[in-house]
């Protein structure tokens, strides 16, 4: 009883929430064995160079202000050293290095190769993370405010081209400051790297059950990011919680199709 109410309860007296949007999906997405052994989705009838272009496509921007990274850092850490030492850390006090910064994104999400499609004549962009039908969803942004080498802006990181393009010339930490909700950690941040989903690439294929599959790109990519900044010995968090509207916004991007999904914080203490 709850004020001469009397509320519903489940078979194990949680309070029982008939419209539960997570379980509605859940539910919606599941696979059974027809669903199983045909993940074409919704889009099956879409031509084969058609579905092709969709879903290995990634954002470019036109900008003269392309910043070419350079050649990756070498460390001495062995893998098994750098997971035994990973910890989320959030005093951020120093600014961090270009050379840093290009590594940290090249080496956990830049191309690894480059393969050509003979039946199509097009390329696949293989990545560091697993992905499902090697679709890689995920663009990356990087709000730079205090990384030595670059000014201070938004950029969008081009894995094939190599680079960083700028977007605008905004405070960085103004627009990290509205988009984690004025959160100390993240404006003391040297860079906020989000990763932003473009759902349409995997949905395309996989229907529904896509946008479980987004999820799971954002994870691994953020744990290559968060293994890396340790290699580098640089400090770093993984950040889930975030104003979507305003970061969106501000990235200049619909919210619906493209969302940011994941964020990982880098600095030095």
């Amino acid at each position: 009883m709850h004020g001469g109410a009397t509320i519903a309860t489940d078979s194990i007296l949680r309070v029982a929430w008939p419209d539960r949007c997570y379980e509605l999906y859940h539910r919606s997405s599941n696979l059974d064995l027809r669903s199983g052994l045909s993940l074409a989705g919704p889009s099956a009838d879409v031509s084969g160079t058609s579905r092709f272009l969709t879903t290995r496509g990634f954002r470019q921007y036109q900008t003269g202000n392309a910043i070419a990274l350079g050649s990756l850092l070498s460390s001495r850490k062995s893998l098994q050293t750098t997971m035994s030492r990973r910890r989320s850390r959030r005093n951020f006090i120093r600014p961090i290095e270009l050379t840093e910064l290009s590594t940290l994104v090249e080496q956990s999400l830049g191309c690894t190769s480059i393969v050509r499609e003979s039946s199509t004549g097009l390329s696949h962009a293989f990545r560091a993370w697993p992905s499902a039908g090697g679709l890689y969803p995920l663009d990356t942004y990087v709000a730079a405010a205090r990384v030595v080498g670059l000014v201070p802006a938004i950029y969008h990181y081009n894995p094939v081209a190599q680079q960083l393009e700028r977007l605008n010339a905004r405070d960085p930490v103004d627009v990290v400051d509205r988009g984690f909700f004025g959160q100390e950690m993240a404006r003391q941040a040297a860079a906020v790297i989000i990763l932003v989903a473009s759902f349409d690439r995997t949905v395309v294929k996989y229907g529904e059950r896509g946008y479980r599959l987004v999820l799971l790109d954002a994870g691994h990519a953020a744990q290559n990011l968060l293994l890396t900044a340790e290699q580098l010995d640089l400090d770093a968090v993984a950040v889930g919680g975030f104003h979507d509207d305003a970061l969106a916004s501000d990235l200049g991007l619909d919210g619906i199709s493209e969302a940011p999904v994941h964020a990982v914080l880098v600095g030095k203490s």
